[in-house]
């Protein structure tokens, strides 16, 4: 176990190294991300309110962020499988 936590530590370190010399711009909006923002409503429902919220972030089927994910990390440490 000791191994495994020497290697994904090192991995980690390798993945975030230039983002810690260089940090990403602070988060201002500590609201929920609007790509977290999902609908559960029924597809009747969504065809009802169709127009009405067409704009809203929850119904917009919005993608992630680029580097914001796991799997980005992962492929920056050379974790990827």
């Amino acid at each position: 176990l000791d191994a495994i936590d020497s290697t994904i530590t090192k991995a980690a370190q390798k993945a975030v190294a230039d983002l810690v010399e260089n940090p990403p711009a602070p988060i201002t909006d500590m609201r929920r991300a609007d790509e977290h923002r999902t609908c559960f409503v029924g597809k009747n429902t969504k065809k009802m309110y169709g127009e009405i919220w067409a704009d809203m972030p929850a119904t917009a089927n919005l993608q992630n962020r680029a580097n914001s994910t796991s799997s980005f990390f992962r492929q920056r440490a050379n974790m990827d499988s």
